[in-house]
């Protein structure tokens, strides 16, 4: 008779590899429905998708480790293989994400040595006899009289593969502090910009997938800590999973088009026009970039005639602000405007924000917060 505590199991181990399912399927509908995007968006996507393909096998391989051992035993070197290639594939779209130059290639030899390592595993298998690798235990360690090293080995997995999910995310996250440094003020679009968000879902799968694994490796058959930790994998793979692909689905984040770290140079070169307050303010007031929620730098400078670098500064000198300060400010400015305006008075005030410029109501509020 199947209690209700393993139905809860069953139902936690299904709506992660669900999870994982429906998050590709999404990105792959966008990619086939959406042509309007640019291609490294596009890219980002495509990898993204082949990282949930990735997880989809690894949540597939736990399941077989709960309910059908025998199976699992003969594809867990495939389970390694996965759990590896999972967080180069996460850096990998942390990467495209966060590309400052044009030619920024990612190092694909990433790649190589979960490779390497499964091949190594896989043929030194063969070389084992099944009753010692299928009847090897999951939790206790043994080891088998002349077969140590690959007992060891075997049993050594978990601190491995742990150690390389902890030094792939210190890479993601050095990657991240960089970028953030260089890209703060490039979107007028706060929440674009913060990417909150990739620290969020960073630190959730450092989560599930270290530590949670390393309890449940050390908790005792059948216990309530062993039982709390398949829960709370898959709880937090689920969370992980729609997190990622909210944001890369609705692309919030901002992708340059240029060498934002070269364009710091190009003040010395003295190639660009020359900017006038009193005319930069009519254009402003004219033609409104800021009431594109999605508004960047470049695209002003663009239209400007000049470059991040001057036009950066030129802000920064004539108003005491950052570029996405100012046009916030000027989005606030504009907000104020039109509610006094007798045009927009069936208009509520969520609808006026957006209308003005704002993502959402949170970067409205941000903005009041930081300006006020």
């Amino acid at each position: 008779m199947t209690t209700p505590d393993q139905i809860i199991l069953l139902a936690a181990f299904s709506i992660s590899i669900f999870a994982a399912i429906f998050c590709a399927i999404l990105l792959s509908a966008k990619q086939i429905y959406s042509s309007g995007e640019n291609g490294l968006s596009r890219k980002t996507q495509i990898y993204t998708i082949y990282f949930y393909l990735i997880l989809v096998l690894y949540h597939v391989c736990t399941f077989f480790l709960n309910y059908a051992i025998g199976i699992f035993l003969n594809i867990s070197s495939l389970f390694y293989l996965v759990v590896l290639l999972a967080s180069v594939g996460f850096y990998h779209i942390i990467f495209l994400i966060t590309r400052l130059h044009k030619d920024g290639v990612f190092p694909y030899k990433h790649y190589v040595f979960p490779v390497i390592l499964y091949l190594t595993y896989t043929t030194w298998s063969l070389f084992v006899p099944d009753e010692i690798r299928v009847g090897l235990p999951t939790k206790e360690i043994y080891i088998a009289d002349g077969y140590e090293w690959f007992c060891g080995f075997h049993y050594l997995r978990i601190l491995i593969r742990s150690i390389f999910i902890i030094v792939y995310f210190v890479l993601s996250v050095r990657r991240v502090l960089t970028y953030r440094k260089s890209i703060i003020h490039y979107s007028a679009n706060m929440e674009a910009s913060s990417l909150r968000w990739i620290y969020e879902v960073l630190l959730i799968y450092l989560v599930t997938y270290v530590p949670i694994p390393v309890l449940f490796f050390f908790s005792a058959p059948g216990s309530n800590i062993e039982y709390l930790t398949k829960i709370s994998f898959n709880c937090f793979a689920f969370i992980f999973d729609i997190i990622l692909c909210y944001n890369i689905f609705t692309n919030n984040y901002v992708l340059t088009a240029e060498d934002i770290v070269t364009q710091e140079k190009e003040a010395e070169t003295g190639n660009y026009g020359s900017l006038n307050k009193k005319e930069f303010e009519s254009f402003i007031k004219k033609q409104k970039p800021f009431l594109d929620y999605n508004l960047k730098i470049t695209d002003l400078a663009l239209s400007l005639g000049t470059n991040r670098t001057y036009l950066s500064r030129f802000i920064n000198d004539n108003y005491q602000l950052s570029f996405s300060m100012y046009i916030n400010k000027c989005r606030l400015e504009e907000l104020e405007k039109i509610q006094k305006s007798a045009s927009y008075a069936d208009l509520s005030e969520e609808e006026l924000i957006y209308l003005v410029g704002f993502k959402s109501f949170n970067s409205y509020k941000k903005t009041r917060e930081v300006l006020e």
